[in-house]
């Protein structure tokens, strides 16, 4: 295992919180993801459930989590594959039983084969059959998850039951993060941080995306990150105009800006960090008025995300902020934004996406939409603007924890500030030329 161990005590609390939200006379089922085919007998790296993760901490496939809440009792259940030689040769050790109970702190351990057995014997006792689908309402992959597939052979086996679902519930427990969830997310943010700091050693006019790309997964996997925690951007030029650009494969050239987007994954929680920076060190004139107005805007965001909020309120506020940027900088009028189309106002055209989603377990973790903020959530705070005439992209993007107290930027460490950046990359630069000179 690449991190220090999260203790079982964390992930039995996560259970008892979920126990204390499902109705009685009820039980819920999670199950783990499946492994995801290539080609021909390949698969992706192993990515486990959040919701599997979040409540038991185990990251192995083929591993059924089982809660059950009547008057009598609570019971947990965890079943996992069959530990067996073969797959032991050919996959590395698989986790036998005592092993995930004791990373899990789950009572009742089974092995898999037993699960058909166990549900005959303890459905029919339940009213209420919760069960665990992915449900966001943003996402449509079409892919359809093993937990809709269980609930499918249920509803045959069990037709009269009652169906619910288990991933509200854990929706609402996932937002709000526990220290430790903290700590780990600020530990992924320092690991993407280092990373950052190689960067901007390192970029300079000539060198390809891709390049960078290989500079910043090395620093993140020798730190003990499990993977980038989503396919990382490194555009210059014009492609840091394009939002999801993961192509990497163009030329850094003399006078461009370098969209960075990256974030580390460590113990399954992520960062999310986006930084634009000179690719000869140097801002001009008008990237310098850019990069400004984005990081004014970042800084009455950031400081917006405060408990009672809501995010639609926020963009709403985040959008006033922009326009007036954008008057600043020349690209839009007074006269026709008071003219504008309430549902395609123009500053979209600089400035497509929102400003804050949540983050956790998933870059774009789990949310209910109209929940105000709460003290313990942690989202991003990334405005941006988008001069596809000028070829200029700047986003900021930082990870802010909501206190009581007010928003506290855990990514705080990483370089931002314009003349930060410029003096850093100066610093490493001269650096370089005495090395040179020496050799």
């Amino acid at each position: 295992m690449r991190y220090e161990n999260i203790t079982p005590k964390f992930f039995a609390k996560n259970r008892t919180k979920l126990i204390e939200l499902m109705e009685p006379d009820s039980i819920a089922i999670f199950n783990s993801n499946y492994s995801m085919p290539t080609n021909g007998d390949g698969c992706f790296p192993y990515k486990q459930n959040s919701n599997l993760f979040y409540l038991s901490g185990i990251e192995q496939e083929d591993t059924i989590l089982v809660l059950c809440k009547n008057k009598r009792a609570i019971e947990e259940h965890l079943f996992i594959k069959a530990s067996n030689e073969k797959d032991n040769i050919w996959l590395g050790e698989q986790l036998v039983k005592e092993e995930a109970q004791r990373i899990s702190g789950v009572t009742h351990m089974h092995e898999l084969q037993e699960l058909e057995a166990f549900f005959a014997a303890r459905i029919p006792g339940f009213r209420h059959v919760l069960v665990d689908i992915n449900e966001q309402f943003n996402v449509h992959t079409g892919v359809k998850c093993k937990g809709f597939t269980m609930l499918q052979e249920l509803k045959d086996r069990f037709p009269l039951k009652k169906y619910g679902s288990a991933a509200i519930l854990l929706t609402q427990l996932r937002m709000v993060k526990e220290q430790q969830e903290i700590d780990l997310i600020r530990k992924a943010c320092e690991i993407t941080g280092e990373a950052f700091k190689i960067i901007l050693d390192f970029v300079c006019p000539g060198v390809k995306e891709y390049e960078i790309e290989a500079e910043a997964s090395r620093s993140i996997l020798k730190q003990g990150a499990t993977r980038f925690a989503y396919p990382p951007i490194f555009g210059a030029g014009i492609n840091s105009c394009v939002l999801h650009y993961f192509h990497n494969h163009n030329t850094c050239k003399d006078g461009e800006m370098l969209t960075l987007d990256v974030g580390a994954e460590y113990a399954n929680y992520s960062a999310d960090i986006s930084r634009s920076i000179p690719v000869n060190g140097k801002f001009t004139k008008r990237q310098s008025e850019v990069y400004e107005a984005v990081e004014r805007i970042q800084q009455r965001a950031i400081d917006e995300l405060r408990v009672g909020k809501r995010l639609d309120d926020y963009e709403k506020e985040v959008a006033q902020m922009m326009e007036q940027e954008l008057i600043g900088l020349g690209l839009l009028k007074e006269e026709a934004i008071a003219h504008q189309s309430v549902d395609e106002p123009l500053y979209r055209k600089f400035y497509m996406h929102r400003t804050a989603h949540h983050i956790g377990l998933d870059t774009h973790d789990v949310h209910i939409k109209d929940m105000p903020l709460k003290e313990g959530m942690v989202l991003t705070c990334e405005p941006g603007i988008y001069i596809w005439e000028e070829a200029i992209g700047i986003r900021l993007e930082d990870v802010v924890l909501v206190t009581k107290k007010g928003p506290v930027v855990l990514s705080a460490s990483i370089p931002k500030a314009l003349h930060e950046i410029e003096q850093y990359m100066a610093s490493t630069r001269s650096s370089r030329e005495i090395l040179a000179s020496v050799e």
